[in-house]
């Protein structure tokens, strides 16, 4: 086990050319020294807790969107809307249809992306957009 867990198991043999920088030692050259490999850890770490932060706060809005209607159907949501029977059951079934449709091909187009984090913010962006403009529809 490495004392530098994320930088020290990275072969760097392939990207720096280890046998034509020699020290007079013949040990070979590492990129980064110690105080580098500390400060570019952090960094990365520091990055990572961010995006990691970002995707929880994502997930979480997901899940009070989809249990958001639930709480509004004990709030009167149903005879606010006039609803009668099986409409709310139907609405319901179209939302969780249209995620599982849209999903299976999110993630394909996701996969082939070489910046996911262009559509990941995008889809972010136009969802937000579309919630926006649904505050002006006046029925």
């Amino acid at each position: 086990m490495s004392d530098h867990p994320l930088l020290g198991s990275v072969d760097f043999s392939s990207r720096y050319d280890v046998t034509s920088s020699r020290r007079s030692d013949d040990s070979p050259t590492l990129p980064l020294d110690d105080i580098d490999r500390l400060i570019t850890e952090k960094r990365l770490l520091h990055k990572l807790d961010l995006r990691v932060a970002f995707l929880v706060l994502i997930y979480i809005m997901n899940i009070m969107d989809r249990y958001n209607v639930a709480a509004a159907r004990l709030h009167g949501f149903e005879e606010d809307l006039g609803m009668t029977g099986n409409q709310f059951n139907t609405l319901i079934s179209i939302l969780y249809v249209g995620y599982l449709l849209t999903q299976a091909p999110s993630n394909m187009i996701l996969h082939r992306m070489k910046r996911p984090s262009l559509y990941l913010s995008s889809c972010m962006i136009a969802w937000a957009a579309i919630t926006m403009c649904m505050s002006a529809v006046p029925t």
